[in-house]
């Protein structure tokens, strides 16, 4: 009965027209044209998942869009597989009658005509894969990013030193440049400005900029800088992996790499930034506090910010505190803007406070405040010390630290002596003892260019530098948290209380009108006393230096004192005793003072030396410069 049926199906299909050599091959090559199918179709599977891999790993880490052609291509594969899975299920249900004992002829010969079809079709989809390194599109444009921020302020200072950096990044011969300045002066505002007008341009592909953390963390700056590139990176991704897909993405791009607020050296190549030089017209860009950054970086050019003038300051104050200025209130305003050094921050910060505020009383408070550098103005604590306390706590080491804090015992807007700071430090041990004077003093040296290369002093010519005024505020405030330094240097006191002195470490009232010192002092921790140009009387209380057996550092130069009281003898800590420039006619024994380096007679109107100098076995300096009387005092007794 079913081998009738099957005759029947065929009589149908030649009743249908349909050749019986058609009939025949369909029904004699079935199952090698299954054979057949299932090896095309595993082929075009395999290279299909190995496309999807591909194309995974490229528009997961590189942001890049499939063509349109791919995308359809990989739709049609699909297709044409859910198909050969119901052909193959159909196969096994229909091509046989009679439980599987004969073959259906007529659902055979569908079936082969419809494996036939579908073999073609593989084919076809085999034969355009042959996509090459065409699965994309251009890579999507690296991110161009136009930074906020505010306007220059004036026409001279910030314009001329952002023609300088723009000068520099069209200089094929300069591939790095460092941009340093203290804190608050505006440094980064005017990258940002160069920032934007690169991004306009265009003559660079890829512009990155990327702010630094506090402490330099390089899996950090490595996902900073990819974001920037869109380009994805995966935090279980070990620092050379990520390194390696940075610099596979940059290494054909033109690139500018800025990096704002760096305090540390780091190696581009372990970021994965490529070198940028003359070749690949690629360029770096720090911004930072330390020139020693800079020079770390191997930078070529470095470019320091300067404050800002007195005119362009105040321009930007009057702006800031957008106030009807009475002529009283004006001239206190313009004080007031003074104090802040040109310093843009600190300008804004004020500015601001006293925005609006017509009482004069509130603008006399503000000036006193400023200049006793107790500053409770708003904003200041926070926006302004606590960045310039950021730059003292990363000095180098307290030793560093703390010769800048000495710098703060001079008076405000005061030139410093480099040669007399220096023997400062050196008497006080702030400088490492190397048993010579002259290594010495180079340390000295090395410390005094850390610390303006730290934007922590300026330099006035070669022999001077200075103290910004508001370094010396923090200073002071540093200061006042552990009481240890007393600071009244040019204050005009006529005399020097002794409260003043109990628990200090260094005390400075040089240039301050002391007429008088007091009788007895409890300095147990005094280790310098500055009170040189003073107008002193002509002797000083025995008991003044009995308690300050600690002292190191005494200078009474330019004072008015005919005679030192015997309690110096008991000094037995003293390293530098400075007497330059007194009416001294005498000395008493400083035989004692065995630990004494420094002895400065000079301008004095000594007529003999003490009794014993010979004993003074560590005296490295001995200043007798225009003491003529002495000398020919020497000369006769000789």
């Amino acid at each position: 009965m079913d081998i009738v049926g099957s005759t029947v199906s065929v009589l149908s299909l030649l009743l249908l027209g349909v050749p019986l050599g058609r009939v025949f091959n369909n029904l004699r090559h079935l199952q090698q044209r299954q054979v057949t199918l299932h090896r095309t179709i595993e082929e075009l599977i395999g290279k299909k998942n190995d496309l999807i891999m591909e194309i995974d790993a490229a528009m997961v880490y590189e942001k890049k869009k499939l063509k349109s052609e791919v995308q359809l291509w990989l739709k049609n594969v699909e297709q044409v597989t859910n198909e050969v899975g119901g052909i193959e299920t159909e196969i096994n249900e229909k091509a046989r009658c009679m439980r599987g004992c004969f073959p259906n002829c007529c659902s055979r010969y569908k079936l082969g005509k419809l494996l036939t079809k579908i073999i073609t079709q593989v084919s076809e989809l085999q034969a355009k894969a042959a996509f090459g390194n065409a699965l994309f599109i251009d890579s999507l444009p690296d991110t161009v990013r136009i930074l906020p921020t505010t306007a220059l302020v004036g026409n001279k200072t910030p314009q001329n030193v952002l023609h300088v950096i723009w000068e520099c990044l069209v200089d094929a011969n300069v591939s790095k440049v460092g941009v340093y300045g203290m804190g608050g002066i505006g440094k980064t505002t005017i990258m940002m400005h160069v920032n934007n007008l690169l991004s306009e341009a265009q003559i660079f592909d890829v512009v990155i900029w990327v702010t630094v953390s506090k402490t330099f963390n390089l899996k950090k700056m490595q996902s900073d800088i990819a974001k920037a590139l869109n380009l994805e990176l995966f935090e279980d991704e070990n620092v050379i992996w990520r390194s390696t897909r940075i610099l596979e993405h940059l290494q054909k791009k033109k690139y500018i790499l800025i990096v704002d607020d760096l305090w540390h050296r780091f190696s581009l190549e372990e970021v994965g930034i490529p070198q940028p030089n003359r070749e690949n017209g690629c360029k770096f860009v720090l911004i930072t506090w330390l020139l020693e950054v800079c020079r770390g970086m191997e930078t070529q050019r470095e470019i320091k910010l300067e404050f800002l003038s007195k005119e362009e300051a105040w321009i930007l104050f009057i702006e800031k505190a957008d106030a009807i200025l009475s002529p009283d209130i004006e001239l206190t305003a313009r004080i007031l803007c003074e104090e802040c050094g040109g310093l843009p921050l600190a300008i804004i910060t004020i500015g601001r406070a006293m925005r609006k505020i017509a009482d004069i009383r509130v603008w006399k408070n503000a000036l006193e405040e400023l200049k006793s550098s107790r500053a409770e103005i708003e904003g200041m604590k926070e926006d302004v010390f606590a960045r310039l306390k950021f730059s003292y706590d990363h000095l180098k080491n307290d030793q560093v630290r703390d010769c800048f804090l000495y710098c703060a015992l001079y008076p405000e807007d005061c030139k410093i002596s480099v040669e007399e700071i220096i023997e400062y430090w050196m008497a006080e041990g702030l400088i490492t003892e190397v048993g010579d004077r002259e290594s010495e003093i180079n340390k000295g040296y090395a410390v005094l260019n850390e610390l303006k290369d730290a934007c922590m002093l300026e330099s006035v010519g070669t022999e001077w530098v200075k103290l910004h005024d508001l370094m010396r505020d923090m200073a002071i405030r540093i200061t006042r948290e552990s009481p240890r330094i007393i600071v009244k240097a040019a204050m005009g006191l006529k005399a020097l209380p002794m409260e003043w002195m109990g628990d200090a470490t260094w005390v400075s009232a040089m240039d301050s009108g002391i007429e008088v010192l007091p009788g007895h002092s409890s300095s147990p921790n005094l280790t310098t006393l500055l009170l040189q140009r003073n107008p002193l009387c002509k002797s000083i209380p025995n008991s003044f230096f009995l308690d300050m057996k600690c002292l190191k550092v005494l200078d009474l130069s330019g004072t008015g004192i005919l005679l030192l009281p015997e309690s110096v003898s008991g000094l037995t800590n003293l390293r530098a005793l400075l007497l330059s420039s007194c009416e001294l006619r005498e000395l008493p024994s400083l035989a004692l003072l065995k630990d004494l380096r420094v002895l400065d007679l000079s301008y004095t109107l000594l007529r003999a030396f003490p009794p014993n100098m010979e004993d003074l076995v560590n005296l490295r300096r001995l200043d007798l410069s225009y003491t003529d009387k002495l000398k020919c005092s020497l000369l006769v007794s000789s």
